[in-house]
Order: C-alpha cells, then structure tokens, then sequence
C-alpha cells in the first residue's frame, strides 16, 4: 500500500481541477500524458478512489475531490513559502503567465514587465491580451496566474486589488464643432455618433456606468473591438470615443486627435485580480508585488 504521497502527484491533481482537463494540466506541467495519468492515478490510489467525474469532454471534482482541493492549494502553497525562505538569497526562477486588458497591454504593460524580466532574467512571463470579461474567464480556468484589468469584476471567486487611477477622456476630429474646447460634459455628447469598445471591456462598461447614473443613453453607438481601429475611426471623422488618457496621448500631442477632458472627470481603476484562495508560485507573487509598487 502506498504510504506516502509526491509533490508531483498534488500538483497534477491540483493543476488537473484547476484546469477541467489532465491533457492541458500535463502541458502546463511539462509531462507526457501518461506521466500525467499515471501520477493522477497513484493520487487517487492513496486518496482512496477516484477524484473527478467527467463531465462532457472534461473533468470535474466530485465529493472527495472538492474536499482535497482546498487542502492540495494550501499544502502547494505551504511549499512554496518553504522555497521562497530557502531562496530568499538566490535569484528568482520559474514562470508566470498575466493576463491583461487591452487597454493595459497596449499602453502600460510591456515595458514595466521588461523592467521586471531585466531585473529577473531567471523568470519566464508570457502575456494574455483580452478585454476584461475575457481575462476573468481565462483566470477561472486557470490559463492565467494573475490578470491586471480596466472594468469591474462580479463573483465571489475574484479577489481584486485597486492598482493605478485611469482618466478617460474624450477624442474627436480636429475639425469637430467641439474640438476647441478644453472639457464637455456627457450631457451635451448624447446625440453625437459615438464609436466604442465591445461589450465587455471595461472602458466600455465604465462609459456605461456613469451615463446609467446620470440618466443619460447615447443614440448613436457602432462598437468596434480595438482601441486602435476607434482612434482610426475617430481620425476619419466617423465619430467621437471615449479612451483612456493613455491610449490617446501620441495623438494629442501629434494633433492627429482633438482631446477634451469629460467635466466632472471620469476616473477607474486598473486592478490587479487573481482566484480568491487559489495557489499563487513564487514568480507569479512577486511580479504582483513589484507591479504594487509602480
């Protein structure tokens, strides 16, 4: 009988639920797939029966596997802090995958995470590109450690931590009737033709957020899915946007763009978020928290 389990096995049973799937958690692990099947079965073996039921083509935790889980992500992390203290003095290895909104990939981003990778030559980060919606969903099935994002957030599942204050500010040709103006209010933009992100980014349900407040409803709204096809637009005098103070500023400066500051100011967060209680790797904690400091 076997007597004792491997931090191998626990990571294949943890990865395996975070994952619905053994194949994509033997990938993220860097095994074959009967390494992986192979190991998961000596964890159900010593767990005393199976953990999953499958469900369609994947897996899910049944009554056994759900009161492992929790245990598995504390025992990993456990280990993990055991690690970090054994090489507080060594350098930092391993990698990490982000996730971020467009906005935040676009304009802010890179270069802080060429910074870190500069610094850290010893970790490997890879980035994830969404709008918000997008990158909760990649987080809940584990694709991605963490995910820096623009919009807000539901479920319990996310825990969100406010990183840097956004403006976003209103673009329109440098020929439009309010292009000399310094600031508008949302009011006298209502009957404009507005050219907007998609559903589910969170430049968009910010927008949305504060007209729904305000009582207001745009009338003229044709969505495109990519910041740099809105500026485009907006310089071919299809319409006005509402972007981020980032995504707009060579354009102001060049004058290809006319930019107004909304009165009052219309601000949000970028947000840092991860699964609440999920098990986070050394590297993956400490690019959160040298991002924290930026």
């Amino acid at each position: 009988m076997m007597r004792s389990i491997t931090l191998r096995q626990l990571e294949v049973f943890y990865e395996t639920a975070a994952l619905s799937s053994l194949s994509r958690a033997a990938e993220k692990l860097h095994l074959t797939q009967s390494a992986a099947s192979m190991a998961l079965a000596q964890f159900e073996a010593y767990a005393g029966g199976p953990v999953f039921t499958r469900l369609g083509r994947g897996l899910q935790l049944n009554d056994r596997g759900e009161r492992l889980f929790p245990e598995a992500a504390r025992t990993l992390e456990s280990y993990d802090r055991f690690l970090s203290a054994c090489e507080d003095n060594g350098p930092l290895k391993g990698r990490v995958c982000v996730g971020a909104s467009t906005t935040i990939a676009n304009y802010c981003l890179p270069e802080l995470l060429g910074k870190f990778t500069a610094k850290y030559p010893g970790a490997e980060v890879s980035l994830r590109v969404g709008n918000t919606d997008e990158m909760a969903a990649l987080l809940r099935a584990g694709e991605a450690d963490f995910a820096v994002v623009e919009g807000e957030v539901s479920g319990g599942d996310i825990l969100l931590r406010n990183w840097r204050r956004d403006e976003l500010e209103v673009l329109t040709h440098p020929s439009h009737r309010l292009a000399g103006r310094k600031t508008v209010r949302l009011a006298e933009l209502a009957c404009e033709k507005w050219i907007l992100r998609e559903q589910g980014s969170g430049t968009l349900s910010t927008l949305q957020n504060v007209l729904s407040a305000s009582g207001l409803r745009l009338q003229h709204v044709r969505e495109i899915g990519h910041t740099e096809a809105i500026k485009r637009a907006v310089e071919g005098a299809m319409g006005i946007s509402c972007l981020s103070a980032l995504a707009v500023r060579r354009e102001a400066i060049a004058g290809s763009l006319a930019v107004l500051k909304l009165s009052p100011p219309l601000y949000r967060w970028f947000s840092i978020i991860t699964v609440r209680d999920r098990y986070q790797s050394r590297v993956s904690k400490a690019l959160q928290k040298w991002l924290a400091g930026k």
